[in-house]
């Protein structure tokens, strides 16, 4: 699918933006652009609102920032719209000496990319450097050589860690023009000035080191070796046959054509780790595994991975993989570290997901229970420590131990979970806040989950279910509020704040009984369900997400990062619960909804980490980073067989 896209911001908080991804290299830059001006000449190139934006990709296994932006010398010029795809973006302009186009295309292997830009006619242009790790200080202190490749001229760009190769030019000439960019976006955070809200934009030196003319076609690349012309043909046709793969068995299954292109920007995720390929968590600041992230978003792609791009073996070898890392770390780590590529603390309920990734393998695909038994086996040995099992069979763990594992800084409270209701983290402390284990909704439920799923697969272990899940109802379900309590602490107190991991507690039990679900399913609509209006596909107000917490919270930072915002990833789990509660339709246009984001606003093709929710009579506000992997679900749209023209729409 390609849109065509006015080349204007509307209104910034939505504005749209090009991301061109594949295997951890990433251009992205905003569908805006911007003239700038150097010795008399008029520039003129796409803009970028974070520093975060340009051209990324690794560099010794860590995110790193090679090119900011790129400007070309046209007089006069008026940009025009842009056609933008998933792997392709042409950026139109009109100046006096006619039109000129600019396409990017970003191919990658591994860490080695090459960004192919082709004009349609001869133009001087200046990149302005930032090469970088991704967090790190713009140092701008560049060394420039000639490069010849097949007898045509090339510069090479030497940092103090990193080199790029650009060309091939028909000459170039060096400048030292340096400028303040402000980036209005930032980093995602947000602030209150004059009374309004804004983005808390920040500003940073950009440096252009050389002007230079091109004929039509030039490259930016971190592949240096004099094969580069091969290796180039080599990437095209590799992405060549997986596009056509892909493509070829998505119209076989005779889906949502709409859809395509949801399924190719999934396939576009992938950073190499020992020998594997693993999704990252997202663009820009996320270009690192969440090995959590990874789990949730092949448990919402799974039949995508298996039926459309032939993965099963992937999946496979990726559990395995965690399986071991599990057995031998107690739980699965959480995340690599971007700064220094080591593993880094622990996650009980990325480990319990593992284990049901297994048995969901074992009955849909009839493969081997062999790692299911020694995972379960070696959980169970686990369980006598952290987390702890009590004698009910029910876990406790740390109040950050689960998705929500952000902290919140209050004066007088100090840093404490955001999951622990403030009047709790008062009485307790920060330390003990942070140290004291509770029982989470979400957690246990993943625990029976498997537990169920071990019986139907004929697997023995000594747990009552029945027994269990009473225990499970009595301590986490209130009458008062018909639904989960957020968390129980190990004396029984209960925090009857209602939360998106109750509503995802429910979905992955959806065997409970019909009446408690349908009061549940009655607190979910009435306090957790949002809505917003469809800028492509509908003039009415849709269902669209749920809140995380059902509180009224405009997000500024980490204090509102999990309180009454707006998380796609738990929209698989809205689906799920609203086809046990047979309510198709509304299933059907929340997932349009979340299609419509994708096209109409923020990252194309892509789905945003969180939003903001500053009014419930407006559309909910893109924030953070604007691309996630486990907000890129698709098997929810297989489920009911999306279709864009269907008549319950």
């Amino acid at each position: 699918m390609s849109l065509k896209v006015p080349p204007i911001e509307e209104d910034f908080r939505y504005c749209k933006r090009v991301f061109l991804r594949w295997k951890g290299s990433e251009w992205s830059s905003s569908v805006f652009s911007v003239k700038v001006n150097f010795d008399g000449k008029e520039f003129i190139g796409p803009n970028r609102d974070s520093p975060y934006e340009g051209l990324t990709s690794l560099n010794k296994g860590l995110p790193w920032k090679f090119i900011d932006g790129i400007f070309f010398g046209i007089d006069e010029a008026k940009a025009l719209e842009l056609n933008v795809s998933p792997l392709i973006a042409t950026y139109n302009y009109e100046g006096k000496d006619g039109r000129f186009s600019i396409t990017y295309e970003l191919l990658a292997r591994k860490e080695n990319f090459i960004l192919s830009l082709t004009c349609n006619r001869p133009i001087e242009f200046f990149p302005f450097l930032d090469m970088r790790h991704i967090y790190g200080e713009s140092k701008h202190d560049y060394q420039l050589l000639d490069k010849f490749i097949e007898g045509k001229l090339f510069v090479q760009i030497k940092g103090k860690e990193s080199q790029i190769i650009l060309g091939p030019l028909k000459e170039y000439y060096k400048i030292n023009f340096r400028v303040s960019w402000y980036y209005k976006y930032g980093d995602g955070f947000r602030t209150l000035k004059e009374g309004r809200i804004s983005f808390a934009g920040r500003s940073q030196e950009v440096f252009a080191p050389f002007i230079a003319k091109i004929e039509n076609k030039f490259y930016i690349s971190n592949y240096l070796e004099d094969n580069f012309y091969r290796f180039l043909g080599k990437l095209v046709e590799e992405r060549r046959e997986k596009v056509n793969r892909i493509v070829s068995k998505f119209k076989a299954k005779n889906y949502e054509e709409a859809l395509l292109s949801r399924v190719i920007g999934l396939e576009s995720f992938g950073l190499s780790f020992n020998s594997l390929e693993f999704p990252e968590a997202g663009a820009w600041w996320f270009k690192n595994i969440w090995f959590r992230d990874v789990l949730e978003g092949i448990r919402w792609n799974l039949l995508t991975y298996v039926e459309i791009l032939d993965k099963k073996k992937w999946v496979e070898k990726v559990l395995n993989y965690l399986t071991k890392l599990c057995l031998k770390k107690g739980l699965l780590p959480n995340l690599l570290s971007p700064s220094t590529g080591e593993l880094e603390s622990f996650s009980s309920d990325a480990t319990l997901i593992l284990l049901n990734l297994w048995i969901e393998l074992g009955e849909k695909f009839n493969i081997s229970n062999e790692p299911l038994r020694e995972l379960f086996e070696h959980l169970i040995k686990v369980f006598k420590n952290y987390p702890k099992m009590n004698e009910q069979g029910l876990i406790l763990t740390k109040a950050f131990d689960s998705w929500v594992d952000s902290f919140k800084y209050i004066e007088g409270i100090g840093k404490f979970p955001s999951r622990v209701p403030e009047l709790w983290a008062r009485e307790l402390g920060s330390y003990r806040a942070i140290e004291e284990l509770y029982f989470l909704p979400e957690i246990n439920s993943l625990w029976i989950k498997a537990l169920k799923g071990m019986e139907e697969l004929g697997i023995k272990h000594k747990f009552n279910l029945d027994s269990l899940l009473k225990n499970f109802l009595n301590t986490f379900w209130d009458d008062e509020i018909n639904f989960l309590c957020n968390m129980v602490d190990s004396k029984g107190r209960k925090d009857k704040t209602i939360t998106s991991m109750g509503l995802e507690a429910l979905a992955n039990l959806d065997f409970l009984e019909d009446e408690l679900m349908g009061k549940a399913w009655k607190v979910v609509k009435e306090q957790l369900l949002t809505y917003r209006v469809p800028k492509l596909f509908s003039l009415e107000r849709e269902p669209f997400c749920v809140k995380t917490k059902a509180l009224k919270t405009i997000y500024f930072g980490d204090n509102e990062y999990h309180e009454g915002t707006l998380w796609p990833r738990n929209i698989p789990y809205l689906i799920k619960m609203a086809l046990r509660m047979q309510e198709r339709d509304l299933a059907r246009k929340v997932l349009l909804n979340v299609l419509d984001h994708s096209l109409g606003e923020g990252a194309l093709f892509y789905n945003s980490e969180l939003f903001s929710l500053d009014d419930e009579n407006l559309n909910p506000i893109p924030v953070k980073n604007p691309v996630q992997y486990w907000s890129h679900f698709l098997d929810p749209f297989l489920w009911i067989n999306f279709k864009l023209n269907d008549r319950n729409l």
